[in-house]
């Protein structure tokens, strides 16, 4: 059986790839950073090259 070990971030904008042991888990949704977690509510983008979501 394959363990899945990485998910793409959980905000709709966002094309990060994140490990789970790694991610911001929020409402049983994995995220990249606590930006895209809380919903962009300080700023667009999450600082993560290449990827400028608005959440």
């Amino acid at each position: 059986m394959t363990e899945i070990r990485s998910v793409k971030c959980a905000c709709k904008d966002c094309v990060c790839v994140v490990e789970i042991d790694k991610a911001v888990k929020k409402e049983s949704k994995y995220y990249c950073g606590d930006t895209c977690a809380e919903h962009h509510k300080q700023k667009s983008g999450c600082d993560h090259a290449g990827c400028e979501c608005k959440g």
